[in-house]
């Protein structure tokens, strides 16, 4: 319980008419909370009032009954102040003049703390008529404010109040803790006393051995602990206060606000004393199906990339405690453009931008150190874009000339350049026509990705016009848009198949990851130049509810169309073992000639029913445009051999062959647990198998020789195949040809027969 009544600080009391002394008072402040409340007794110059005006000549006893106001008589009023006024009077010997001293019950609960403090502040200088006035008036400056009055231990006072209670007079004011425990004494009487004045249904307060400094210490520490406590915890702790006390008196007791107080009170009542309490208002966290959907956007190729370097790798710990190594992914676009984009995708779907932002995976990062492997097309219509936006002082991006230029950039027509209405328009004229403050004679420097003179590709600085420039544009218009188109369609397609395949399918993406180079810790010089790679093929599998992750190891360093065929009868074998449902599989890669887009290639995939039992069709990306998780798995496996060739301090933990390589690999990923592929954290198990040159030569002689050799000699009986980019068996022999997978015309080419036998198209759109 905290104590109903405090002493006043020091309160100057300046004499009215010479001012020439400044007299320093103790002034003893009375206030109720629960009955009612005292008006502050306090002296200022402004502040006199008639009764006052000779106020340092007038007892001090007189002064306090004067200065005592009531604003709620009420009976219980009168009680105390009968009971003050006989404390004032055994105590002190000074009469203090009520109007009303004849009363039926007297009510000690309401003042027994002050007569706490009055024991407890008992070397205070009381004046009153007996009063020394060389003790009461102290000349002093008038800046200072409590330190001015020497402190005087009144030992008669004490014994006085001692023997009210019966408890004997102390002698030697040195002893403290007789006059300490003697003063807890009085307090328990005190207690008592008032508890049975109460309602039948009060308990008398139990005894206790704590002194009355320990319970102002206990005091302050409660209301130091609901300072630092929180507000939830704060009404908590209001709760073992009286039952009694009211909203007023706990909120100015402790210095809550009112809804704390007036909330535990409701509390207490409902709940009890230091309840448990849930706090409802705080949201719950987003479902878990809501917080998948954001982490696989942000892992899906429109939003990010997966970065093919090695030691552009990161650990993940599992909720079993091991870690999983996993690729990192790197933004292709701003975080805020990635939530718009997501909003757009999932409308349905409530996800706020701070939620969004926080859910970012910790592989997806927002920079690279390093991008390579960008489409040219893209990169030098992106080069020609910026110079022009310098130019013009206007910020602009190359999806704004594409849809100044064009009717409707998600249309064949338009982007085929088969529209009438703007077939035979180009960005020259466009933007002429847009920005016609521009003057085409003005110089301008611009950057382009061009066939050099020993190199294949590369980067050369031009310097011209702007009209240059704009030419320059007309000469890439119809290769860019239609690789712009192809690009886009491709990418939903692919989306909306993974996120559709049935039960009887799987997709299969594979793509060639850049050679393992086996390092060697503290290798000579001359070892530099005769180091030994390792071909790595790297194979991810996705099925409807699961999918798995392959990497192959060769030591073959060709990258033909024979390893791919060896390559796949290990993943035919992997699906029938895990996946014997499957019975169609969706080949996905980039358009690379070398190894997957050729004639040898579609002829084994018109075959590949009767070679392997499942049926089969091919899907590839725009140029430039496939990369996906395959580059993250090569990464994986080529950073965990890595750091444990550097770990030692020699060649002792050198992986000197392929094999070695592959052995290695397999002991160390065969130890990942594996996860459904509901999960878009990239943290399945890897296989790991091994393709030797020689069994890729032996699978050769034995099934793709004879077969081969009947195609016929001319470069590919699939005329125009780089622009195809979906491709499906008819039979085996006949092959159907789409120019983007969404289409709905398309053409079908004999393998074995050099003319092509049939060309089916449906009507094309005029945009």
């Amino acid at each position: 319980m905290n104590k109903c009544y405090e002493l006043s600080n020091f309160h100057r009391l300046h004499a009215s008419s010479s001012k020439t002394q400044i007299a320093e008072i103790k002034i003893i402040e009375i206030q109720i909370i629960d009955v009612t409340h005292f008006t502050n007794v306090r002296f200022e110059d402004d502040e006199f009032r008639s009764p006052f005006q000779e106020a340092y000549q007038i007892p001090f006893s007189t002064c306090i009954a004067t200065n005592v106001q009531l604003q709620c008589p009420h009976q219980k009023l009168r009680y105390f102040r009968f009971v003050i006024a006989s404390v004032y009077n055994n105590l002190f010997n000074c009469e203090l003049d009520f109007e009303e001293k004849i009363f039926t019950k007297l009510n000690y609960s309401s003042f027994q703390y002050g007569i706490t403090d009055l024991i407890h502040y008992s070397n205070i200088v009381i004046a009153d008529n007996h009063s020394d006035p060389e003790d009461v008036y102290v000349e002093t400056d008038s800046s200072t404010n409590d330190d001015i009055i020497e402190r005087h231990f009144d030992k008669e006072t004490l014994n006085k109040a001692f023997d009210l209670f019966n408890i004997s007079p102390i002698k030697d004011v040195r002893e403290t803790r007789t006059i300490r425990r003697k003063s807890s004494n009085v307090i328990e009487k005190i207690q008592n006393l008032s508890s049975s004045s109460l309602s039948d249904e009060s308990q008398p307060l139990e005894n206790t051995d704590l002194s009355v400094e320990d319970k102002d210490i206990l005091i302050t520490g409660l209301k130091r602990l609901l300072v630092d406590s929180t507000p939830m915890e704060t009404i908590r702790l209001l709760t073992i206060v009286p039952d009694t006390w009211g909203r007023k008196r706990i909120e100015k007791e402790f210095g809550c606000t009112q809804y704390q107080a007036r909330q535990s009170i409701v509390v207490r009542k409902e709940f009890g004393i230091l309840p448990i309490i849930k706090d409802n208002r705080r949201r719950q966290g987003l479902p878990q199906d809501v917080i998948e959907k954001v982490i696989a956007h942000y892992c899906s190729d429109f939003i990010s990339r997966q970065s093919p370097n090695c030691k552009d790798v990161i650990n993940i710990r599992q909720p079993d405690g091991t870690k999983v190594s996993v690729p990192c992914r790197h933004l292709l676009m701003s975080i805020n453009e990635c939530f718009e984009q997501f909003k757009e995708e999932h409308q349905a779907v409530f996800v706020g931008r701070s939620s969004y932002y926080s859910l970012r995976p910790k592989w997806v990062k927002f920079t690279v150190e390093h991008s390579s492997c960008h489409c040219l097309y893209h990169e030098n219509y992106t080069l020609l874009t910026k110079a022009l936006s310098d130019a013009a002082e206007v910020p602009m991006k190359s999806v704004d000339i594409v849809n100044l230029v064009v009717c409707d950039d998600s249309k064949m027509g338009c982007m085929h350049r088969n529209c009438q209405d703007c077939c035979n328009t180009l960005p020259s004229v466009a933007i002429i026509d847009k920005y016609k403050s521009l003057n085409v004679h003005d110089d301008v420097d611009y950057m382009q990705w061009q066939k050099g003179e020993k190199s294949g590709v590369e980067l050369k600085r031009i310097n011209g016009t702007i009209m240059s420039l704009l030419e320059e544009f007309d000469s890439q218009w119809s290769k860019y848009i239609s690789h712009c188109y192809t690009t886009t369609e491709q990418f939903k397609f692919i989306k909306e198949l993974k996120a559709n395949v049935s039960s009887q399918e799987a997709i299969v993406q594979l793509d060639f990851a850049e050679n393992m180079t086996l390092s060697i810790q503290r290798d000579i010089q001359t070892n530099y130049w005769s180091q030994k790679q390792s071909s790595i093929i790297t194979v991810h599998i996705k099925t409807k509810d699961d999918s798995k992750n392959l990497v192959i190891i060769s030591d073959a360093s060709s990258h033909d169309t024979k390893c791919v065929y060896h390559c796949q009868t290990l993943i035919i074998n992997l699906i029938k073992q895990h996946f014997p449902n499957v019975k169609t599989i969706i080949y996905l890669s980039d358009g690379t000639g070398q190894h997957f887009k050729n004639k040898y290639s579609m002829l084994n995939l018109c075959l590949h029913h009767k070679d392997f039992g499942l049926h089969a069709q091919w899907l590839f990306y725009s140029t430039s445009h496939g990369k996906g998780p395959c580059d993250g798995l090569g990464s994986c496996v080529k950073a965990a051999a890595y750091k444990h060739i550097m770990r030692g301090d020699g060649p002792e933990n050198a992986l000197l062959t392929p094999v070695e390589f592959y052995e290695f690999s397999k002991k160390t990923f065969s130890k990942q647990s594996q996860t459904t592929a509901a999960s878009p954290v990239l943290s399945a198990s890897i296989e790991i198998e091994y393709a030797s040159a020689q069994g890729i030569e032996k699978t050769f002689e034995s099934s793709l020789k004879h077969r081969w050799n009947q195609l016929p000699d001319v470069k590919s009986p699939i005329q125009g195949i780089r622009e195809f980019h979906h491709f499906l068996p008819m039979d085996e022999n006949t092959i159907s040809c789409k120019l983007v997978s969404s289409a709905t015309d398309f053409q079908e080419f004999k393998m074995i027969e050099t003319v092509k036998i049939s060309k089916t198209k449906t009507k094309r759109p005029n945009k």
